[in-house]
C-alpha cells in the first residue's frame, strides 16, 4: 500500500511550481496569526514502532486509534519523501521510508473486507481524513517553511544586491504560493524576507540601475531555475521543464529562421550575381593588331571608347584595297603593307575595291565601299555591341542555385523536416521557384539592357560614318599611292 495525503485537491508533494509576479519592495509586512489546528496528533519517533509510539496516549476508541497511528505514518512518510526532493535525505531514512507503507497496510487490512472491524470502515475513512485536512496539511506547511532558507542565507549567497533581491522576491513568491495558510512561522519567513528587500531596495529611493538589473534576472529562466537548484530543490522541476521547452522553442526558432535564411541568401545571390556582372560592365579595347599605327587613321578616344550602358565597344579603324574573298571573310591591304582579314556581311565587294571599316577587332561595324559608294551597318556585331552574356549568367546562376539547395538540403533541411514537415517538404517547390524567377529576372534585365544600347549605339553611328567620310579622300589618295608603289616595284 502507498501512503498518501487524503488532503482533497492536492497529491502530496506532486504540486506543479507556478511562478507569480515579483513581489513589491515596499510590500506589507503580515500580521503573525496565532490560530492552530483543531485536531492535533503526537509526532511519532523516529524508528519506533506505532504502538509504542501511542502507548501512553492510546484513545478508548479503536477507530480513533487506528486512524491516528495511520495520520502518523503519513506524516512521517511524507516528511521523508520531501526531504528525498530536497536532495536531505539519509541512505537510512530512505531505508525508513520504503517500510512505512507495509505498515499502513498492516493497519487499513483490519478495515478490509471479511474482516473483524470491517463495519467500522466508513468511521474509519472519514477519520483518516479528516485529520488528513488537519494534521498532514499543517505539518506539511511546517516542512515547507523550514526548507526555505533564511533570509540571511540568501544575502550571503550573491555577491550583488540585484541578485540578492530577485532571490528575495522569487522565494517570497513561491512560499506565498505554497503555505496556505500561513502558519505563524510562515508569516515571520516572509517578513524576513519582506525586510531585506526593503533594505537593499528602499521604497523611498528608487535606483533605475538595480530596478532594471533585477527585473531581468526575475525575467531569466535559468536564474530561476539556478535559484530553486540551490534552495529549494523539491520545486525545481517544473522550472527545470519550462526553462527546457524555451531552450527547445528557442532552438526550433532559430532553426526556422536559419531555414529562411538560407533560402532569402540564395534568392539573394542569385539575384545579385547578374546584377554584379552588369553593374561591372563589360569593357573591350583595342587589340595591338587591329590598329592602325598611322595615327591620321586612328580613332580619337572618344569613338575608340564609344560608351554605351554599362559598356565599352572599343572600335577601330582601318582602310585598304580588297585581295582576296572567302564568303564573309575578306583580306584587304592596308596602305602601310598589312594583309587584314574582317567579316563584311556584304556581297558585291571584288577584288581591287577600296575599302574603310570601323570594327571591333576582326568584326566590321561598318564599312564603306569608295569604288561604290556604299555604306552598311553590320548586324551582328551590332548584336554583338547590345547584349549581355545571357548563356553565361544563365549557367553561372544555375549552378550557384543548385549548389546553394545542396548546402541547404544536407545542412538545414535536417534541422527543420521534424519541426515542419510542411515547409521543408516544399524545399522543392522552392527551388522550381527561384528557377523561374531567375529565368525571366535574367530575362528581363537582358530586354532592358538591349532597349539601352540599341538607342545609344544608333546616336554614335552617324558620328562614325562621318569620320569616315572625313577620311574618305586621304584613304583614296594613301591607297592610290600604294598600288602606284606595287607596280614600280614589279
Amino acid at each position: 500500500m502507498k501512503l498518501r495525503s487524503t488532503l482533497p485537491g492536492t497529491v502530496a508533494f506532486a504540486v506543479a511550481l507556478s511562478f507569480c509576479c515579483p513581489a513589491s519592495a515596499s510590500a506589507q509586512t503580515e500580521p503573525v496569526s496565532t490560530q492552530a489546528p483543531t485536531d492535533t496528533t503526537p509526532q511519532e519517533q523516529t524508528g519506533t514502532p506505532a504502538s509504542e509510539n501511542t502507548a501512553a496516549t492510546l484513545p478508548a476508541d479503536p477507530v480513533e486509534a487506528d486512524a491516528q497511528a495511520y495520520t502518523r505514518l503519513v506524516v512521517r512518510h511524507d516528511s521523508l519523501l520531501f526531504k528525498e526532493e530536497m536532495r536531505q535525505i539519509t541512505p537510512a531514512e530512505q531505508s525508513e521510508m520504503a517500510g512505512i507503507p507495509a505498515r499502513g497496510a498492516e493497519i487499513a487490512r483490519k478495515y478490509a473486507p471479511g474482516e473483524a472491524m470491517n463495519a467500522q470502515a466508513a468511521a474509519y475513512q472519514q477519520r483518516v481524513k479528516e485529520l488528513s485536512e488537519t494534521v498532514v496539511a499543517a505539518a506539511r506547511r511546517d516542512w515547507i517553511t523550514q526548507a526555505f532558507p533564511s533570509a540571511a542565507a540568501i544575502i550571503a549567497a550573491y555577491s550583488t544586491d540585484a541578485e540578492r533581491l530577485a532571490s528575495l522576491q522569487l522565494l517570497l513568491d513561491l512560499l506565498e504560493y505554497r503555505v496556505i495558510p500561513a502558519p505563524p512561522p510562515t508569516v515571520e519567513k516572509k517578513n524576513s524576507y519582506r525586510r531585506e528587500i526593503a533594505r537593499i531596495s528602499p521604497p523611498a529611493k528608487f535606483d533605475a540601475t538595480l530596478f532594471a538589473a533585477t527585473r531581468r534576472l526575475g525575467q531569466s529562466k535559468q536564474f530561476r531555475l539556478d535559484v530553486l537548484n540551490k534552495f529549494v530543490p523539491a520545486y525545481a522541476a517544473d522550472a527545470a521543464r519550462v526553462l527546457e521547452e524555451e531552450q527547445v522553442q528557442t532552438e526550433i526558432s532559430g532553426n526556422l529562421f536559419m531555414f529562411w535564411a538560407a533560402l532569402g541568401g540564395t534568392l539573394f545571390a542569385v539575384l545579385a550575381a547578374p546584377l554584379v556582372f552588369l553593374v561591372r560592365g563589360q569593357h573591350a579595347h583595342v587589340e595591338a593588331g587591329y590598329l592602325n599605327p598611322n595615327e591620321a587613321f586612328q580613332l580619337p578616344p572618344a569613338l575608340t571608347d564609344a560608351t554605351l550602358f554599362r559598356r565599352t565597344c572599343g572600335l577601330s579603324f582601318d582602310c585598304g584595297r580588297i585581295r582576296f574573298r572567302d564568303g564573309e571573310i575578306h583580306t584587304f591591304e592596308t596602305p602601310d603593307g598589312r594583309a587584314m582579314k574582317m567579316l563584311m556581311e556584304v556581297v558585291g565587294l571584288d577584288p581591287g575595291d577600296i575599302v574603310s571599316v570601323v570594327a571591333r577587332g576582326s568584326d566590321t561595324l561598318i564599312y564603306y565601299s569608295h569604288s561604290r559608294g556604299e555604306r552598311f551597318v553590320s548586324p551582328s556585331t551590332m548584336h554583338q555591341l547590345i547584349v549581355l552574356p545571357v548563356d553565361l549568367l544563365f549557367w553561372f546562376s544555375y549552378g550557384l542555385l543548385s549548389a546553394s539547395f545542396a548546402a541547404i538540403f544536407y545542412f538545414v533541411y535536417p534541422l527543420v523536416k521534424e519541426v515542419n514537415p510542411l515547409l521543408s517538404a516544399a524545399l522543392g517547390a522552392w527551388g522550381v521557384f527561384m528557377f523561374l524567377v531567375l529565368y525571366y529576372y535574367i530575362g528581363f534585365m537582358h530586354v532592358f539592357v538591349k532597349k539601352i544600347r540599341t538607342r545609344q549605339l544608333y546616336k554614335w553611328i552617324p558620328t562614325l560614318e562621318a569620320f569616315i567620310a572625313e577620311r574618305a579622300p586621304l584613304v583614296r589618295q594613301s591607297c592610290a599611292t600604294r598600288g602606284d608603289a606595287l607596280r614600280k616595284r614589279k
